[in-house]
């Protein structure tokens, strides 16, 4: 090394760390296309799961609201309007569920424990769907107290 000349170490040192900054360079672009992948991911399948995820619980809520001023009310055209609200609030649940569930099945980074979840969430609406149309039925038959019973 002491034999070479200035020049020559000079360019030496300049090639090392012009090799340390390209392989640095190529590092945090490697860096950042992984982010980008999971950020994709954030935004394209997460932010939608919980989209369809906060519309499901928000028909819920919405259609225990209407069954509940089914029980309240006894005019007729507002017991109709709380009629339709429910049956539109269970089209919007079920295109939800359907899309949430499609989403699932065709995404590979569905956990077993969301298919586990998905697969309960429809057998917890099957299980309210008889009551809730009972209370409805008879919310719109002016029984309040049978309506609210249980």
């Amino acid at each position: 090394m002491r034999e070479m000349k200035v020049s020559s170490r000079l360019m030496l040192g300049f090639g090392l760390l012009t090799i340390l900054l390209v392989t640095v360079a190529a590092t945090a672009f490697y860096g950042m296309w992984q982010l980008h992948g999971q950020l994709d991911t954030i935004a394209r399948v997460n932010n939608t799961e919980a989209k369809l995820a906060n519309r499901l619980r928000a028909t819920i809520q919405d259609r225990a609201i209407a069954v509940r001023n089914l029980a309240l009310l006894t005019d007729q055209q507002e017991m109709a309007q709380e009629a339709e609200r429910i049956k539109k609030q269970d089209d919007i649940y079920a295109d939800a569920y359907q899309k949430l569930a499609r989403m699932f099945a065709n995404e590979p980074a569905t956990t077993e424990r969301e298919r586990t979840l998905v697969t309960a969430l429809k057998q917890d609406e099957a299980a309210a769907q008889p009551a809730l149309r009972k209370a409805a039925q008879l919310g719109l038959s002016n029984d309040p107290a049978a309506a609210t019973k249980d």
